[in-house]
């Protein structure tokens, strides 16, 4: 009971700028200040490893059952992709990003920020494909649906778009600002966050700290 006592708050005091979990939950990843992230083991209730980075990490997310493929977000532009052993490839973005996804089917991972320009670097052919053009100057979330793989990002200006990935074209979008209270003067409020909660249901979190629940059917 001491140890796992420990091991709780151990986890609990890191500063949580990025967060993941492997899909049969054996092992549970935090990413804080300084640079650095850490892999605990559930199971035998410790630190599994610990890396260090040049520059935080905005966003993480694992891409295989276990920590074997892992892919991390950095604030200066660079995506890192890391196997058991550590960094294995960088890539940077052309325009700084604040968010990503990755669709499992295609081996496409997408990434958004201040940009119009939704990025896709597919890891197969080791190379970004065209991107996919909105209206809309920058996203802040994005994340793919895991039962229809409908992709949803977060803009700016409190706009939630949703794009099919098969035709790479919207397919529907909902002004979330206006259903935020807002007191921030002229100024609309940003999507802060996204999450699907089944093939129909998705939260959105704003700016204003409010999380508005949508029904997408």
């Amino acid at each position: 009971m001491k140890r796992f006592r420990y091991n709780i708050i151990g986890i609990s005091e890191v500063r949580w700028t990025g967060k993941g979990e492997t899909p049969g939950g054996d092992f549970i990843w935090s990413s804080s200040y300084k640079p650095r992230v850490r892999c605990y083991d559930v199971n035998e209730l410790s630190l599994k490893f610990e890396r260090c980075f040049d520059n935080e990490c905005i966003q993480m997310k694992i891409l295989s059952e276990d920590y074997s493929k892992i892919a991390f977000m950095h604030a200066n532009r660079y995506i890192e992709f890391h196997s058991q052993v550590g960094n294995y490839y960088t890539i940077r973005t052309p325009k700084q990003g604040r968010a990503f996804d990755y669709r499992y089917s295609s081996c496409d991972l997408y990434c958004v920020g201040a940009t119009n320009e939704i990025y896709r670097f597919n890891l197969e052919q080791g190379q970004y494909l065209e991107p996919i053009q909105s209206k809309l100057s920058g996203f802040n979330a994005c994340e793919f649906n895991s039962e229809h793989e409908l992709f949803a990002c977060g803009s700016v200006e409190g706009h939630l778009e949703c794009y099919d990935p098969r035709i790479r074209s919207l397919v529907g979008q909902i002004d979330c600002a206006v259903y935020a209270n807002s007191n921030s003067g002229s100024s609309l409020p940003a999507i802060s966050c996204i999450k699907f909660k089944d093939a129909l249901n998705v939260s959105v979190g704003m700016s204003t700290g409010q999380i508005l629940l949508f029904d997408i059917c």
